[in-house]
């Protein structure tokens, strides 16, 4: 399969994968509002159940210490009575407010479904607990002498033990069912989401993931390739040169046969960057790599160590074959003109030189002999090839 072929393939899976995903993630998240709803509504019955029974208890409270005042003639002991009796009146007064217009502060809606309004209604919630509040301030607001026999405080002991219990109790059992029905439905969403989900998951399976490792597969090589590819250059990156370098030094081992080991460096790169730009730069790079595979074998490696280095690689090649290679790099560069925009230059290369010694224990000494020669280089003018044989002494070029 071509590249752009399997980039088709594998973009198609991936949006496959990204929907299944996406439906996943809506599913989980109306089963997460589903749960939210559902504790939210519990817990919004909790408190009217909590606060329509707190009334009940309100309301007979209210009225046994309405009559309890009634019988108390010290003065001393009517002032506490009357404050318990006004703060009760208070109580029941902000929780009837709270019960039917909501309250952020107790997490309780003004929302209610029909038939709760219906029941606010047919009961009469409302009037009946303005008259019996009425009633209670009316009491309290009356001079002692006049509490034992104030048709107030018949209303009072009736209206608790009667209609507005009723009526309370009527509203509870109302949300209660609201309740029930809401979890009812609730409940089946949740249902309806988990079967969502796992037929989603095996449609994954079977539509997405046994195509997607197929693709994968097909597509492995392209990836590994691009992995050790130096993006700039088109050469191999360092990764590649180091295992690949690993490997030719056990193989000259096993063969007995020489290796050769180059750096290469850009001269005086930096001015390059500071003159021309970072673009012409990056051209000047290229420009070394064409010209260094040109003037090599296939079966040569040349990788980018990093910057405006480079490592060459050079099997089957020994010490004296590897500088007339390294000359004709250092002088085909020297000849090739960089472009740049309205105009051209040409540059520079120093090459240091080595070959495998019996001594080196891996390509990391190698390359330590090939760099200390490259300094060399460097040090001594540059644009030369300096040779760091282990067989002999080390010459300049």
């Amino acid at each position: 399969m071509e590249f752009g072929q399997e980039t088709f393939c594998f973009r198609k899976t991936t949006l496959q994968y990204i929907l299944a995903l996406a439906l996943l993630a809506a599913l989980a998240i109306t089963s997460h509002i589903a749960i939210a709803k559902l504790v939210t509504q519990q817990a919004d019955t909790a408190r009217v159940v909590n606060i329509a029974g707190r009334q009940r208890m309100l309301s007979q409270r209210i009225a046994m210490l309405a009559f309890d005042l009634a019988r108390t003639r010290e003065p001393a002991r009517i002032a506490p009575r009357e404050a318990a009796l006004a703060t009760s009146l208070s109580d029941m007064e902000s929780a009837f407010k709270a019960l039917t217009e909501g309250s952020a502060l107790l997490g309780i809606s003004a929302a209610k479904s029909p038939a709760e309004a219906f029941v606010y209604a047919q009961e009469h919630l409302g009037e009946r607990m303005n008259a019996f509040l009425g009633a209670g301030w009316a009491y309290l607001a009356l001079p002692p002498d006049q509490r034992p026999d104030s048709p107030a405080l018949t209303r009072l002991v009736d209206t608790a033990q009667g209609p507005l219990l009723g009526a309370l109790e009527a509203v509870v059992a109302q949300r209660q069912a609201d309740s029930e029905a809401q979890v009812s439905r609730l409940t089946g969403l949740l249902k309806g989401t988990l079967a969502g989900m796992l037929v989603t998951l095996v449609a994954e399976a079977l539509i997405i993931f046994r195509p997607l490792f197929r693709r994968l597969k097909a597509a492995q090589d392209l990836l590994l390739d691009a992995a050790l590819t130096d993006p700039l250059t088109g050469s191999k990156n360092r990764r590649f040169f180091m295992d690949t370098g690993t490997h030719e030094v056990a193989r000259s081992r096993r063969a007995g046969r020489p290796l050769a080991v180059a750096i290469l460096d850009i001269d005086r790169f930096k001015k390059i960057n500071d003159t021309w730009g970072h673009a012409v730069g990056d051209e000047a790079i290229r420009t070394l790599v064409r010209t260094t595979l040109a003037a090599t074998r296939e079966s040569d490696v040349l990788g980018r160590l990093g910057g405006e280095e480079f490592g060459l690689l050079l099997p089957e090649t020994n010490a004296q074959a590897a500088r007339m290679v390294a000359e004709k790099i250092r002088a085909q560069v020297a000849a090739t003109l960089v472009q740049a925009p309205g105009a051209s230059f040409a540059m520079t290369v120093s090459i240091g030189v080595t070959t495998l010694a019996v001594s080196d224990d891996s390509l990391a000494a190698a390359l330590d002999r090939a760099d200390r020669a490259l300094y060399r280089a460097k040090e001594s003018g540059r644009n030369q090839v300096v040779t760091d044989d282990p067989q002999r002494e080390s010459h300049a070029a």
